[in-house]
């Protein structure tokens, strides 16, 4: 809303609820100049007091009062970019592999499901974050018909691990199979890379399964700068 304000006088802005039909309307009370201040009406909230000097406008207060002069304090704006988060990705594995035992490999997660600011590279099954920030990560690994004993799974940050998850095992037999899981926050600067590892101990690892249900890596910023 607009309004032209007397320059001679002091004009209060309330909001007034019609409870009859709860539709708002500001109201505007002009007092001379350094009066005090007008009564507030029932089912009102006073916004503001806009000060002259006779002249011109010279400042506005906010009050946000209700009848009882209690504070009404405002919600903090959910900012867009609070709400839309394009740091986020999913990928699901894309092919089967074997891991070598008693040592890290990176898991074959090449397979998209969303990645809307393209910071997850399929080619290299590796993310690289966009900001500097934290970031939450999870995976699984689920491996199939391989002759480890046991098995490992973690997250590497620039190529040198970062965090360890689940050790699982002992595996007994070539068709028990089984998953490891991994869930951390990781704080990283802009630029840092991500990947997901499997170790297989005393033998060897077989990635297989279905990919989307059964081995994949995902991630979202929590917290940026």
């Amino acid at each position: 809303a607009t309004r032209t304000f007397t320059a001679s006088k002091d004009t209060y802005v309330d909001v007034l609820r019609n409870t009859g039909t709860n539709v708002f309307t500001l109201v505007y009370t002009e007092v001379v100049n350094n009066a005090a201040s007008p009564a507030l009406a029932a089912n009102s909230i006073r916004l503001a007091k806009v000060i002259t000097s006779g002249v011109a406008i010279t400042s506005v207060v906010q009050f946000l009062t209700d009848t009882l002069s209690n504070p009404i304090r405002p919600v903090q704006p959910n900012h867009i970019d609070k709400l839309n988060n394009p740091y986020v990705f999913r990928a699901n594995q894309s092919g089967a592999l074997t891991l070598a035992a008693d040592s890290w490999t990176k898991l074959t997660v090449g397979s998209k499901a969303y990645d809307p600011n393209n910071n997850f590279n399929a080619a290299t099954y590796t993310y690289t974050a966009p900001v500097t920030g934290v970031y939450n990560f999870s995976g699984r690994w689920y491996n199939t018909t391989g002759t480890c004993s046991s098995m490992m799974i973690a997250i590497f940050v620039n190529n040198s691990e970062g965090v360890r998850g689940e050790w699982g095992g002992p595996q007994s037999g070539a068709n028990t199979y089984r998953g490891v899981i991994i869930s951390t926050d990781i704080r990283l600067t802009a630029g840092d890379t991500v990947d997901l590892r499997g170790y297989p101990a005393g033998g060897t690892g077989i990635l297989g399964g279905l990919g989307q249900i059964d081995t994949y890596f995902t991630g979202h910023s929590i917290s940026v700068g």
